[in-house]
């Protein structure tokens, strides 16, 4: 035989009820209804509906499965708020570990282009044999293997660029001035590339004006007016049409 509960006093009414098997509803829990609400979940903290009825018999162990799977909906929902909280965690510390790779990236990359922009500013003239040395002895495609290329561009007045294109090419040969992708007319002096390293991969982006390609354009003029750095957005690499993006410093 199964274990005899203690049978606790009734009145006349309540053992009237139980025969008749109506049960008046107690609720439990903070907030909760006396009747369940359809697709009511259990919050964490908080335990669902659960009925008591005044007498006797299934009623109490009823009332136990019902705790029961209560307390294990929020044991369920306290280990998937944990669950979803160690998620965010770790996605937070994933994506600032990310964001410091890159920071850290690009201040490698700025201290290459500052190096570069100091070459200029130390001599009257750069010829592009000083230019590959320069990349060379930076060790650029071993040690920062992000880069496609480094290159210079010089600002050309328009009167000048036809005896610009006549030395611009490989070892001051001539070479095409055309317009990037997408470049729009505009007034004023021709942004050119003249020097790029490593050549045999990039000959394609000698020659190349940019001045008026809007993206480019823009982060260069923001990196003369700043003074530092300056980053496009994505643009396709005249290298390959890969996406890629380019870092100005002045």
């Amino acid at each position: 035989m199964g274990r005899r509960w203690p049978v606790r006093r009734e009145s006349a009414k309540g053992r009237e009820a139980l025969q008749r098997g109506r049960f008046p509803a107690e609720t439990y829990g903070k907030g909760a209804e006396a009747t369940p609400p359809e697709g009511r979940r259990v919050r964490r903290g908080r335990f669902g509906w659960l009925l008591r009825a005044p007498g006797r018999g299934p009623v109490l162990p009823l009332a136990v499965a019902a705790a029961g799977v209560a307390a294990t909906a929020v044991l369920a929902g306290q280990l998937r708020a944990d669950g979803e909280a160690l998620d965010r965690e770790r996605l937070a510390a994933e994506a600032g570990q990310a964001v410091q790779r890159v920071e850290t990236r690009l201040a490698a990359y700025e201290s290459v282009l500052l190096g570069g922009a100091a070459l200029f500013g130390a001599s009257e003239e750069v010829t592009a044999e000083e230019w590959r040395g320069f990349v060379e002895g930076m060790r650029v495609a071993q040690r920062y293997p992000g880069f496609r290329s480094v290159g210079y561009a010089a600002v050309v007045p328009e009167e000048e660029l036809a005896a610009f294109a006549a030395r611009v090419g490989p070892g001051g040969t001539p070479a095409e001035v055309r317009a990037a992708p997408g470049s729009e007319p505009t007034a004023g002096p021709a942004w050119v590339v003249q020097y790029v390293e490593p050549l045999e991969e990039n000959r394609g982006s000698l020659g190349l004006r940019f001045d008026g390609a809007p993206v480019q354009r823009a982060a260069a003029l923001a990196a003369a007016r700043s003074g530092s750095m300056q980053m496009t957005g994505t643009v396709p690499l005249v290298r390959d049409g890969a996406a890629g993006f380019i870092l100005f410093v002045p």
